[in-house]
């Protein structure tokens, strides 16, 4: 029953090499003469960029593991395209700039570009309600437009983390119909529409829904016919059918809790909040139109670019499948992806012409970094703000920090340990994986491989110490620091029991096992460690459950809370 963990688009340390300084050593050779001069000059600082590029990746050319393609373009034309590493560890292929690999959350560009297709063929409005296309959706007092949904400012609850929760895993099979089955039973919303960000796959999932009702056709079958076949992508396609061969794939890998590394491939069909499949060399065309405007015109790219903004009037860094920002004061649109054991991130700086694609097969990869670390070779100036800082260091001793956060509103948790002097941090009291922190100024720190950033506060006569969680577009998140409670297990059957909700498609059944109160679905396993955090409140892979009792003090149900998805109630059957 894996809930949802920190997922971000990484921006950690890179190795870099200056292309000045490798540029420098170009030049310090035997002087040249006639065309061999001018050929000399031409090759040098191109051969010491793709110097420089490859260097970025030498972790993946030294090891037989999965790796990564790269891309790199000028105005849409590649001028560095490689690959490194293995696409398939069983019979030994390398990744090349033709291996095709699933751009996970990426892909939501591509979809904000089949809606704004439509709505300039005038068969669909931006600010049509959702509802005049996926009626079944339920009423929840106020429009859902599909603006919304686009800037993910809908509160409709993630579906990825629904599915998670009725015991599907993202290996499994399932289609748009036990998305929409999901998503349709929820009763209530994280956010009245418009007044918060955050980001949910709901809403581009959706998305797909209304590209087939208002056209009679698939996300997939649009999106070929609209954009990759007038772009020349011949090698990508949205993958919505789980059994399609698909030629240069690469097999997705994550490693497992010893270490080592297994295949970790989906069987999702749900489209619209991923699932598009390509190369580096085809994303050229993608990065060219954005160039020409080929397809959709200078009002489409201008359309996706378009900020979301909330109804207090605060402006959102999210457009529409793009993250509008800056780096060093050098305009960036970015967006990252994360699905099953594929990690994947576009980069594009417009006003210098540049783009970077990173496209990886390992589950631990951090593609936004390594594309990042790409653009500072393409783009010296960025060099300074994107390489690792060597003078920021805590004032904080790494026992200062360690401990254990909660959200008092979520009841999610943050954990920190500290390890020979380096903190890591997770997202639950059970284990999980760890991620390091690395300082960013006296009292802040850098969740490594993501882009999220926690501030530490000294506690107060009012208040304990606290962690405070930024990232994007989301509100800040609170975690005051706590200590976890002790329940002896022959407490922990008061718990027991099976759990119905009106919003949910299967029970929850709670045991004890092992002195441990623990949460299975369907009765699948693993089952879910549900660790005690407060009196009847209690955390398990980064959800959290706060049990309720009825008027004679027993336990009447239970509410559920995770990131993307906020108040489930179950009632005690």
């Amino acid at each position: 029953m894996p809930f949802t963990k920190i997922a971000s688009r990484p921006l950690r340390p890179f190795l870099f090499f200056p292309l000045t300084w490798l540029a420098s050593v170009a030049a310090c050779q035997p002087p040249a003469t006639g065309a061999a001069a001018a050929l000399a000059f031409d090759l040098g600082p191109a051969r010491a960029r793709d110097e420089a590029i490859d260097a970025v990746f030498a972790g993946y050319a030294r090891d037989h593991g999965p790796g990564c393609a790269v891309g790199v373009y000028e105005e849409g034309k590649i001028v560095h395209a490689r690959g490194f590493g293995h696409a398939d560890l069983e019979h030994d292929v390398p990744i090349t700039d033709t291996t095709v690999f699933d751009l996970g959350s990426v892909s939501k560009q591509f979809t904000a570009a089949a809606i704004v297709l439509l709505s300039q063929d005038g068969r669909l409005s931006l600010d049509d309600d959702v509802r005049d296309h996926v009626p079944e959706l339920p009423s929840y007092g106020e429009p859902i437009t599909l603006r919304h949904l686009l800037h993910h400012t809908s509160g409709l609850r993630d579906y990825t983390a629904l599915l998670a929760i009725t015991g599907h895993d993202d290996a499994d099979f399932t289609n748009d119909d036990d998305a929409l089955f999901e998503i349709t039973h929820q009763r209530a919303l994280n956010f009245p529409p418009g007044s918060a960000w955050s980001y949910s796959n709901t809403g581009y999932f959706l998305l797909s829904i209304v590209v087939r009702r208002v056209t009679g056709k698939t996300l997939a079958a649009f999106e070929k016919e609209r954009i990759f076949d007038p772009l020349g992508m011949s090698d990508t396609h949205v993958h919505d059918d789980h059994t399609r061969i698909v030629p240069r794939r690469a097999i997705g890998y994550a490693r497992g809790a010893d270490g080592s590394l297994g295949i970790a491939m989906s069987d999702f069909e749900q489209t619209g909040d991923g699932a598009v499949m390509t190369t580096v060399r085809d994303l050229a065309r993608w990065e060219e139109n954005f160039h020409t405007g080929k397809v959709g015109g200078q009002s489409m790219l201008d359309t996706l670019r378009t900020r979301g903004r909330l109804h207090d009037g605060r402006e959102l860094t999210y457009a529409m499948g793009l993250v509008i920002d800056d780096v060093a004061g050098v305009p960036r649109e970015w967006h990252g992806g994360s699905w099953a054991g594929y990690r994947a991130a576009i980069m594009r700086f417009p006003t210098e012409k540049v783009a970077v694609a990173v496209l990886c097969n390992s589950a631990d990869a951090a593609p936004v970094s390594l594309a990042s670390a790409v653009a500072a070779v393409m783009i010296p100036e960025l060099a300074a703000a994107i390489a690792p800082s060597t003078t920021a260091t805590p004032a904080l001793y790494p026992t200062t920090i360690a401990g254990s956060y909660l959200d008092r509103e979520t009841f999610e948790t943050r954990t920190v340990r500290a390890h020979d002097g380096v903190l890591g941090v997770q997202t639950s009291l059970d284990g999980g994986k760890e991620r390091e922190l690395t300082p960013i100024d006296a009292q802040t720190f850098a969740v490594k491989g993501t882009t999220i950033q926690l501030r530490w506060k000294p506690g107060s006569n009012e208040h304990p110490p606290r962690l405070v969680e930024e990232q994007g577009d989301a509100d800040p998140e609170a975690f005051e620091r706590f200590e976890p409670a002790s329940v002896a297990a022959t407490a922990l059957t008061e718990y027991a029991g099976r759990y119905e909700s009106d919003e949910m498609t299967t029970d929850l059944t709670l045991t004890v096992h092992d002195g441990k109160l623990v949460v299975a679905t369907y009765g699948r396993t693993p089952t879910t460690t549900l660790s005690p955090l407060l009196h009847d409140t209690f955390e398990g892979s980064g959800a959290g459950v706060r049990f309720e009792r009825d008027g004679r003090g027993e336990i009447a149900g239970l509410v559920m809370s995770a990131n993307r998805m906020h108040g489930i109630r179950w009632k005690r059957r």
